[in-house]
C-alpha cells in the first residue's frame, strides 16, 4: 500500500510517500497486463482507440515525453523518485511512446520516459496505459518481445506492461518515422478534449531533437505543456527560454523535485491533494 500526504504549508507542498510498494517494483519485472494490439496506418483516424481512454477513473489523459536512447544516467538519475511520487494516485489516462528499450552488451533495460507509465499503474492500477510505436522496420517476434528498431546498442521492443498497443506505419511496404508517433498522440489529444472534454497536459522530462519538434508544434497548437527544469537538454532549453515562454502561455515550468512537480499537477487538475493542512497566522481562534 502507499500513503501519500500533501501538507501546504505557507505556499509550499511537501509530499510524504511510504515507498512499501515502491521499493519493490523493478524496471524488468512483467506485470499481468496483456496489451491489446492494433495497427493503424497514418492517414487513419481511429474512434476506437480514443474511447478506449475515456474508461480511465479520472477523466484527464496525459502526455509523457523526453528522454530515451540518449538520455544521460546523470540526466536519468532521480527521474523514478520525481515522477513516481508525484503520480503515485495518478488515476487517469496516459500516452506515451509505447516501447522499451533493451541493451544488446547486458540484456538491461535502458532508463527512460517509456518506463514511467507501466511503473506509474503499479502504484495506481486504476490509470490507463496507451503506448503508440511507430513502424520504423519489420517487426521481429523474438524471446525479448517483439522487436521494431535495432541498432548497435540497443533492441527496441513493444512494450510488455500497456492495455492499449498502437502500432502507426505509412503502409505495410513503407515504414514510419519517428515523429509519428508525437503526431498521432496529438491527434488522440484533440478528439479526446473536443469530443469527449478530457483536458490534457504534455509532461516533457529531457528529451532530444524529435521532443523539440514536439514541444514547439504542441505549443502552437495550444496544448498545455509542463517542463522539467533540471531534468537536462531539451527540457532545460525550453524552460529558461525567456522568449518561448512569453509567447506562448499555455507552457509552464516546474523544477525536478517532488513537491515543484506535485503543486503543478494539482494545479492542473491531474491528481488531487490527499490532505492539506493550511497554517494562517493571520487567522487564529482563542
Amino acid at each position: 500500500m502507499v500513503f501519500v500526504i500533501w501538507f501546504n504549508i505557507d505556499n509550499y507542498i511537501y509530499c510524504f510517500i511510504s515507498y512499501i510498494k515502491y521499493k519493490n517494483i523493478k524496471m524488468n519485472k512483467q506485470t499481468n497486463i496483456v496489451p491489446r494490439l492494433f495497427v493503424q496506418n497514418e492517414d487513419e483516424i481511429s474512434t476506437k482507440i480514443s474511447l478506449l481512454l475515456t474508461t480511465a477513473t479520472d477523466k484527464f489523459l496525459t502526455r509523457f515525453t523526453g528522454g530515451c536512447g540518449f538520455m544521460s544516467n546523470e540526466d536519468a538519475l532521480g527521474m523514478n523518485e520525481v515522477l513516481l511520487s508525484s503520480f503515485s494516485t495518478y488515476k487517469g489516462s496516459i500516452l506515451f511512446g509505447g516501447t522499451r528499450m533493451i541493451m544488446k552488451d547486458t540484456s538491461k533495460i535502458k532508463a527512460s520516459i517509456t518506463e514511467i507509465p507501466y511503473l506509474i499503474k503499479e502504484l495506481s492500477p486504476e490509470t490507463i496505459l496507451l503506448g503508440v510505436v511507430p513502424k520504423t522496420d519489420t517487426l521481429l517476434f523474438t524471446d525479448q518481445g517483439i522487436v521494431v528498431s535495432k541498432d548497435d546498442k540497443y533492441s527496441t521492443i513493444i512494450h510488455p506492461c500497456q492495455d492499449i498497443a498502437l502500432v502507426i506505419q505509412k503502409n505495410v511496404d513503407e515504414n514510419s518515422k519517428w515523429d509519428i508517433e508525437w503526431k498521432a498522440c496529438h491527434q488522440i489529444m484533440a478528439d479526446l478534449d473536443q469530443f469527449a472534454s478530457i483536458p490534457n497536459l504534455t509532461v516533457v522530462y529531457n528529451g532530444g531533437e524529435t521532443t523539440k519538434n514536439e514541444i514547439e508544434i504542441a505549443a502552437k497548437k495550444g496544448f498545455n505543456i509542463l517542463l522539467i527544469n533540471g531534468s537536462g537538454r531539451t527540457a532545460d532549453l525550453f524552460a529558461n527560454n525567456k522568449t518561448f515562454l512569453r509567447s506562448y502561455k499555455n507552457v509552464f515550468v516546474c523544477d525536478n523535485t517532488v513537491s515543484s512537480l506535485t503543486s503543478a499537477l494539482i494545479s492542473f487538475g491531474a491528481i488531487k491533494p490527499q490532505f492539506n493542512v493550511i497554517r494562517n497566522s493571520q487567522n487564529k481562534h482563542a
